[in-house]
């Protein structure tokens, strides 16, 4: 096999044009960006039939997706008057300004497939739902003060506290114990395509990485002068999934004992550090940051499995774009106004270890428990 990069350009550029005009004089004209607006780049590698050796891929398109920005107006300056006919600026018309993706974290996501494909992860941790159930009470009476209206400012962020780790994960064990008989099918139906060797496909979801926009972000200048603003947002995603193999180390029982072992595996009723981990205060806080608690369920014991191949994908996704258009003294219109990155990555893995590593980034819903905790902290000082 030996490596290979193509690319090639999906959209050229021509430039557009502003003049500029004192006293009705014309003295000067911009000329705005011209060459490669989008471009698509496949680095892969050759191999001869029947192709069906695992490899690295990288497939990337960039530039001015939907068209480069394009200026059309009129601007009227202290001492200059600008004509502006489908003027783009070359940092918001070419491939080249695209903005770069943030890098792919592959320990964390291979860690994160090991854990979602482990036979012996529980659908409901028993052990730890009937721990948490201690906490059972004080929701309720937190509910009665709410019902009855007896609600102060530390009422708010516990409010939202107890929904996200009380109320939240009571209603979801509980909706998947009526469901229990499904689980167990499936749970059954698992362990005997993993028995022979089997094929799994999961997806491993998609985290948002930024999401931001700042009033009055981008400019754009003739001569020097800032004469349009747009407010920018900044948006990138990641979504990723796999591909496996994976084998039992050891035969199945027979189906009366293939039973039991299914409930006690969705039922998470063996011993395991991964409960006495989630049991413990503020293990959540270690988790948002580092990816303790999938490297656990990972390692999570009892049922011998091998995952002897594996390839991960990723969809890395990255967008500026502009909005509300803000000339500083005229009339101007726009079209266009996106540059995006997107990357899809395959990385391929023999036999396959989980790792210790950094979570990529908070998410939204992290951060708003960790905002609301703060706020309770705060509200609580005397």
């Amino acid at each position: 096999m030996a490596d290979r990069t193509r690319s090639r350009t999906l959209l050229q550029v021509s430039p557009g044009y502003a003049y500029s005009y004192v006293n009705g004089k014309h003295v000067g004209t911009s000329v705005g960006g011209s060459g490669a607006g989008v471009i698509e780049r496949c680095v892969d590698v050759t191999m001869k039939p029947p192709y069906t050796v695992d490899h690295p891929l990288t497939i990337e398109k960039y530039g001015c997706i939907g068209g480069p920005l394009r200026l059309q107006g009129n601007i009227n300056g202290s001492f200059t008057r600008y004509d502006v006919q489908g003027y783009n600026p070359q940092n918001f018309s070419l491939a080249q300004y695209a903005p770069a993706e943030t890098p792919v974290n592959w320990g964390y996501w291979r860690t994160k497939a090991l854990a979602n494909m482990n036979p012996n992860a529980p659908d409901v941790d028993v052990p730890l739902f009937l721990f948490e159930l201690r906490e059972f009470p004080k929701m309720l009476r937190d509910l009665g003060d709410v019902l009855r209206k007896k609600i102060s400012p530390r009422s708010i962020p516990n409010g939202y506290l107890a929904y996200s780790f009380g109320w939240k994960p009571l209603v979801s064990d509980l909706l998947d114990l009526f469901n229990f008989a499904d689980l167990m099918e499936k749970r059954k139906a698992y362990l005997r395509r993993l028995e022979h060797g089997g094929h799994v496909r999961r997806s491993l979801g998609t985290r948002t990485l930024r999401d931001s926009t700042v009033s009055g972000g981008h400019q754009v200048t003739f001569e020097s002068q800032a004469i349009v603003r747009f407010d920018l947002r900044t948006h990138e995603t990641v979504r990723a999934w796999y591909t496996a193999n994976a084998k039992l180390l050891t035969p199945l029982p027979a189906a009366s004992k293939l039973e039991t072992l299914s409930r006690d595996l969705v039922l998470g009723l063996s011993v395991s550090p991964q409960t006495a981990w989630n049991a413990l205060p503020w293990s959540w806080l270690i988790d948002y940051f580092a990816n303790t608690g999938d490297l656990m369920q990972a390692a999570r014991g009892g049922v011998a499995f091998k995952c002897t191949r594996m390839c991960v994908m990723a969809t890395s996704e990255v967008s500026l774009s502009l909005s509300n258009c803000k000339p500083s003294n005229g009339n101007m219109s726009f079209t266009g106004g996106t540059l995006k990155r997107t990357i899809k990555r395959r990385a391929v893995y023999v036999n396959p270890r989980p790792q210790l590593t950094w979570t990529p980034i908070l998410s939204g819903h992290q951060m708003s428990i960790i905002g609301a905790l703060i706020t309770a902290r705060a509200l609580k000082r005397p």
